[in-house]
This record gives C-alpha cells, sequence and structure tokens, in this order.
C-alpha cells in the first residue's frame, strides 16, 4: 500500500489488502487536519478583526438604487464623504463630492452603528445631494 506524501493517507493498489485500521487512521487524520484549519481560520478571524478595529477609515464603492439601502463599515462614522462620478452616464449635476457629518441632520442620508444608510431617491428629484439615484455608481470614505 503506498501513501500520500503530505498526510501519509492510504492509496490502494488492486493488489493491497484493504484493513478496517487503515480506513480508521485515515478519517482520524483528515478530522485532525480538518479541526486544524478551523483553529487557523478562527485564528486569522481574530487577527482581521483586531486590524479592523484600528482602522480610522474604511473607503468603498456601492451602486445607486433609489431605495432604502445601509451601507456597512463595521462601526459608526463620524463623517462620511460620498463621490458621484458622471463617467458619460448623464448624472444629474455630474460630478460632486459631499461631506456629510454624524453630528448634522440630513435629508438623504443617516447614520447608524454599524455604518450609514442612504434614504430613497428618483431620478428627477430635486432632493440634494444626489447620492443614490439608480443605476449610478458612488465612492464613499466613512471616518471613525
Amino acid at each position: 500500500m503506498q501513501r500520500t506524501s503530505n498526510y501519509q493517507l492510504p492509496t490502494w493498489e488492486k493488489s493491497d489488502r484493504i484493513m478496517m485500521e487503515d480506513f480508521n487512521d485515515m478519517t482520524q487524520k483528515i478530522e485532525a487536519a480538518i479541526d486544524g484549519a478551523k483553529s487557523d481560520a478562527a485564528a486569522a478571524q481574530s487577527t482581521a478583526d483586531s486590524a479592523l478595529s484600528k482602522q480610522h477609515c474604511v473607503a468603498g464603492h456601492y451602486k445607486g438604487t433609489g431605495q432604502l439601502q445601509t451601507i456597512e463599515v463595521g462601526f459608526r462614522p463620524s463623517a462620511v464623504l460620498i463621490q458621484r462620478r458622471e463617467n458619460g452616464n448623464n448624472v444629474p449635476t455630474g460630478d460632486a463630492t459631499y461631506l456629510f457629518l454624524d453630528t448634522l441632520n440630513y435629508t438623504p442620508i443617516y447614520f447608524v452603528d454599524n455604518g450609514f444608510c442612504l434614504r430613497p431617491q428618483r431620478s428627477g428629484d430635486e432632493t440634494y445631494p444626489i447620492i443614490n439615484i439608480s443605476p449610478y455608481p458612488f465612492s464613499y470614505v466613512a471616518f471613525r
């Protein structure tokens, strides 16, 4: 009987005698490897969560839907910078950048514990600033 090079799992040939002990040994090795991988993944997630909690800002993109949508950033921002780019898509009013502060009350945006929410906006709506009209792309930076 041959064995694999990395985990020494059995690989049988036609002439080999198949033994229950070989199967049991193999399943124990597989289970131990899976448990080790789960432990490594949990440690990596903990490291990533710790690094995220130390970030001062998070940048990202979203697509306007015209409907209420929540942008999750992992914390309640103190400020959000939103940029709209025209890119030839006939976005009303062209390129623009807006700064929203959590201490002020804004019509199109409000802040929540894990990010910020964009209120519904429709094409032709005169509610400015325009930050959630479908199907236009927007970029943001959320500050802790």
